[in-house]
């Protein structure tokens, strides 16, 4: 793996193959609350570099962590579309273009993933501070349905600006395979 590209950072529960024990918390001002009644049980966060290869990578990972959680594999499935719109998201609107750099400066988002009771949580941190909007894409349009294939695959899914900057986008999947059509909260 290129160090460059990405790391991971366990946060909680046993430590996920890409793990690095000397990782700190990614941004401290952005701690999550977890759900009333809602149990973390694992957590991991990946940093990965802002360019279209991350985009695949993401995938990977993001099935290889369901597998070790043991989640079915529709859920699987359903999980890895999410991570893919998000991420496709993060690098194709990080700055309005697909360059790893700002002010010659690396550019990154960190892809944070929560096993719950529930659901799976999945979090997409970048640094553009536009929060995502709904477009109405054109019947043959190539892209616009991004945040609609959320609405549609997650429980529920939000955003919301970071006080350090940049913003999360979140949704939560349902580990029940059944629970599709989701609210902003």
């Amino acid at each position: 793996m290129n160090e460059d590209n990405h790391r991971a950072c366990r946060t909680t529960g046993r430590t996920f193959p890409f793990s690095r024990p000397d990782c700190q918390p990614l941004r401290s001002c952005s701690q999550r609350c977890p759900d009333p009644g809602e149990d973390e049980n694992e957590a991991i966060i990946l940093r990965f570099s802002c360019t279209p290869a991350s985009v695949p990578a993401s995938r990977r990972h993001t099935r290889e962590l369901m597998s070790s959680w043991q989640i079915i594999p529709p859920v699987t499935d359903t999980v890895v579309l999410v991570v893919s719109e998000l991420v496709t998201n993060a690098v194709k609107h990080s700055g309005g273009r697909l360059l790893p750099y700002r002010d010659d400066q690396p550019r990154y988002f960190d892809l944070g993933m929560y096993l719950r009771t529930k659901h799976v949580r999945v979090e997409v941190h970048d640094d553009e501070d536009r929060l995502p909007v709904h477009v109405e894409a054109h019947e043959y349009a190539e892209g616009g349905r991004g945040m609609d294939i959320i609405r549609f695959c997650a429980r529920r899914w939000g955003a919301r600006g970071l006080c350090t900057g940049g913003k999360v986008v979140w949704c939560d999947v349902s580990l029940a395979d059944s629970s599709h059509g989701a609210s902003a909260p």
